[in-house]
C-alpha cells in the first residue's frame, strides 16, 4: 500500500505535549497535517477491553467433549483450515509515522468506520493488488473469505477504504484511457489499501490478534488494532565504514545525550508544569535508553558493501504523535559519524518494501519469506520491485 509522505513536523518538540497520560485518540491523515487530534470511537485498546465472562470454562469444554467422542474423532480426522496459513507470525511491519495506515482514505469513509458495531481490526494486504481499482474488490473478497476460515465467525464484515462508486469510476476512466492509448500515471492509480474488519466478537478479535500477519497463497495480510500508535522504527543510517553494531550504538547514545539534544528536549518541555516537565524528561530519557539497531547487509554498485543500520526505540513511552514526530525528526537530523567510521557524512534514508510495505528494509531483504513455514508471497527473484507505502 502506498502512503502519502508525512508532512514535515515543526522543528521543535511540541510545547506542553502530555507524555505522562496515554490517550485513546485516533489521528487521521487530515488531522495530522494540521497537528490536531480527532477523537474517534473505533474500539477500545486491547489493554482495556472487557473480558467476556460468559465464555465457557476449560473444564466445561472438556466435559462436553467427553460426552461426544464420535464428534471429536470426526473433527480430528478433518484437516484443520488453519493448516493453510503460516502459524505463529509475530514480526512487526514497521510504519513511517503515526496514522500512516490511514493514508489516502477520505474523511467521510473514516467517519463511517467509527460507527461500525462490535470489535474492529485493520487488515493491510501484502503487495499492491489492493491499490489498483481492477483488483481492489477481489482483494476485499479474499480478506473476507480468509477471516471466515480463520475464525468461523457467523457475523462479521469487511469495509473497503473506497466507496463502490469511486472504484467503478476509476475502472471506467482506466478503460477509456487504455482505449485512447493513454498511459495513466502510477500515482493516479493508487488506492488506499487498509480494510476494516468489523462486527467481530471479543473471541474472534483475540483470535485474529494471535498473529501479526496471516499468510496464505491466495491472500496475505497484516492485522493491527485501529488505535493509532507511534512506530518503533525511527530512521536508517548509511555511509558509515563499519559493520559493528556496538560502535554505532555507542555513537548514537553519545549523540542523543549530548548538549544539543538535551537542550532541544528542555526547550520542548519548558512550558509544562514542574511535575509534568520532570515526568516528560524521564520518559524521553527512557525512550532514548531503549534504543537498538539492526544491521542490513546492503550493497552498492559492483557488489561493494554498504551496510545500513536501522535505528529503533520503544515508542510506547511517547504517546503523543506530535511529540514523537518532533523528537524523531530532530534525532534523524543529527550526524552519526566520527574518526572510527571515516569522515564521510552519513545519509539518513528509508527503504520501501513492496512485499510487506515496511519501511525498514528493501524488498530483497524482507524478513517474512524467511520465516519457517511461510506460505505467503516472497519469490524476490521473479517479483518486480515495488515502491511500498511511500509514493
Amino acid at each position: 500500500m502506498h502512503r502519502s509522505t508525512q508532512p514535515s513536523p515543526p522543528p521543535t518538540l511540541q510545547q506542553g505535549a502530555d507524555l505522562a497520560q496515554p490517550t485513546t485518540t485516533a489521528t487521521t491523515p487530515q488531522n495530522e497535517q494540521t497537528g490536531q487530534t480527532k477523537h474517534t470511537e473505533m474500539g477500545t485498546s486491547s489493554a482495556t477491553r472487557p473480558t467476556n465472562n460468559r465464555l465457557p470454562q476449560f473444564n466445561q469444554v472438556m466435559e462436553l467433549a467427553s460426552l461426544q467422542p464420535q464428534n471429536v474423532t470426526r473433527q480430528l480426522e478433518q484437516r484443520d483450515p488453519l493448516d493453510k496459513y503460516s502459524r505463529g507470525i509475530t514480526k512487526t511491519v514497521h510504519d513511517t509515522y503515526p496514522g500512516s495506515v490511514y493514508a489516502r482514505i477520505k474523511q467521510e469513509v473514516l467517519t463511517e468506520w467509527t460507527t461500525m458495531e462490535g470489535e474492529t481490526l485493520l487488515a493491510i494486504p501484502f503487495e499492491s493488488d489492493a491499490e489498483t481499482a481492477e483488483l481492489h474488490n477481489d482483494t476485499c473478497d479474499r480478506i473476507y473469505n480468509a477471516v471466515g476460515k480463520i475464525t468461523h465467525a457467523k457475523n462479521y464484515g469487511i469495509a473497503s477504504p473506497m466507496k463502490r462508486e469511486d472504484i467503478q469510476a476509476l475502472i471506467l476512466a482506466n478503460q477509456r484511457n487504455q482505449g485512447a492509448g493513454k498511459k495513466q500515471k502510477r500515482s493516479d492509480e493508487r488506492l488506499p489499501g487498509t480494510f476494516l474488519i468489523h462486527s467481530l466478537s471479543q473471541v474472534h478479535y483475540q483470535m485474529l490478534l494471535q498473529q501479526t500477519v496471516w499468510a496464505f497463497q491466495t491472500i496475505t495480510f497484516q492485522i493491527i488494532p485501529p488505535e493509532m500508535t507511534c512506530p518503533s522504527f525511527l530512521f536508517a543510517i548509511k555511509g558509515l565504514h563499519t559493520n559493528s553494531k556496538d560502535l554505532i550504538e555507542k555513537c548514537i547514545q553519545d549523540t542523543w545525550n549530548d548538549d544539543i539534544t538535551t537542550q532541544f528536549i528542555q526547550n520542548g518541555v519548558a512550558l509544562m508544569g514542574k511535575k509534568e516537565r520532570n515526568n516528560a524528561i524521564r520518559l524521553i530519557q527512557k525512550f532514548k535508553d531503549s534504543m537498538w539497531t539492526k544491521l542490513l547487509d546492503t550493497k552498492g554498485e559492483g557488489g561493494i558493501q554498504k551496510p545500513t543500520f536501522n535505528v529503533y526505540a520503544n515508542s510506547e513511552l511517547i504517546n503523543d504523535s506530535n511529540a514523537w514526530s518532533n523528537i524523531c525528526t530532530h534525532l534523524a537530523g543529527r550526524s552519526y559519524h566520527n574518526s572510527k567510521f571515516g569522515h564521510r557524512q552519513n545519509t539518513i534514508t528509508l527503504n520501501h518494501c513492496g512485499l510487506c510495505h515496511g519501511v525498514d528494509h528493501p524488498r530483497g531483504l524482507c524478513p517474512f519469506p524467511e520465516i519457517d513455514g511461510w506460505k505467503g508471497p516472497g519469490d524476490t527473484n521473479t517479483i518486480p520491485q515495488r515502491t511500498g507505502r511511500y509514493p
